[in-house]
């Protein structure tokens, strides 16, 4: 008879589709149409996509309890752009789901590969909740800590906490983004949405870094936010730091306190481009 008791990776071809499955301690979790509850790690240092990845139609990735995504320092260099992320979803028929359960229950997310986002939603769905945690401070923690170098063509990596080309991101709870890298972002959207239902700090450390860059598409933000920016303009680049930019007919409306801080020569607190874009502050 077989045991289960401490057979976890195994499981993940054992079971089947929408299966719940106790607990996750291995790798990278690639088109899973499925369930892990408990205390789920994931270290994984994807070649491409994510360490958590929804690639194909009609998988449907559940992470539930508390929850913890690093990728690997191994792979410092990638000529993919979407090399290295921790959460991302592919297909507008997929979606991952992470939800802490209990009031000592986390989602903490930590990126060292370049290029490399903590959540990127080309397509699809990204679904997280964290409202059940009663602990001190933000029970979404974000963490980018990518090398702050280019790539072989001299371009400059742009990550972010939340990275949307076209799909769609909901958060509830209250969430923590610090990035480290030049080019680091809170939020950057060029298509698609976020929406967001809690507290949220921002702080970009990295040259030309942005609380929120918004290029397209729609920013929903239900809560207080905090955005601070603590360095200058990027070397050799025309880009300074900005507490939110949106042009391209982004639409962003802010519901809550807002309090925007920047450093640095050319910074900006808010800053509206051409091209229609519209900001409520309420």
């Amino acid at each position: 008879m077989l045991n289960y008791t401490n057979l976890r990776m195994p499981l993940l071809f054992l079971c089947a589709s929408g299966t719940a499955v106790a607990d996750y301690d291995g790798g990278r979790i690639a088109n899973y149409d499925g369930t892990y509850e408990g205390v789920i790690k994931v270290t994984a240092d994807p070649l491409s996509g994510g360490a958590v990845d929804a690639t194909i139609a009609n998988i449907h990735t559940v992470l539930e309890g508390d929850i913890t995504v690093k990728t690997d320092e191994s792979k410092a260099t990638s000529s993919s752009l979407t090399y290295g992320h921790a959460i991302r979803t592919a297909n507008a028929a997929s979606s991952i789901t992470l939800n802490t359960n209990a009031p000592a229950d986390m989602l903490n997310v930590t990126v060292s590969g370049l290029g490399g986002s903590a959540v990127r939603a080309d397509a699809g769905y990204v679904y997280i909740d964290a409202s059940a945690y009663t602990g001190e401070g933000a029970g979404i923690r974000f963490l980018l800590n990518n090398p702050n170098i280019a790539s072989e063509d001299k371009k400059v990596w742009e990550t972010a906490g939340f990275q949307v080309y076209g799909g769609h991101v909901s958060v509830k709870g209250e969430t923590y983004v610090e990035t480290l890298t030049e080019r680091g972002y809170g939020y950057f959207i060029s298509a698609g949405s976020i929406t967001v239902n809690g507290d949220t700090e921002f702080l970009t450390r990295g040259s030309g870094s942005y609380g929120i860059r918004a290029m397209g598409g729609t920013i929903t933000h239900n809560g207080n936010l905090t955005i601070k920016t603590t360095a200058t303009a990027a070397s050799g680049y025309l880009y300074h730091s900005y507490g939110i930019h949106a042009n391209g007919g982004a639409a962003i409306t802010l519901d809550g306190a807002l309090d925007i801080s920047t450093a640095g020569s050319g910074a900006h607190g808010v800053y509206a481009a051409s091209g229609g874009s519209n900001l409520v502050f309420k």
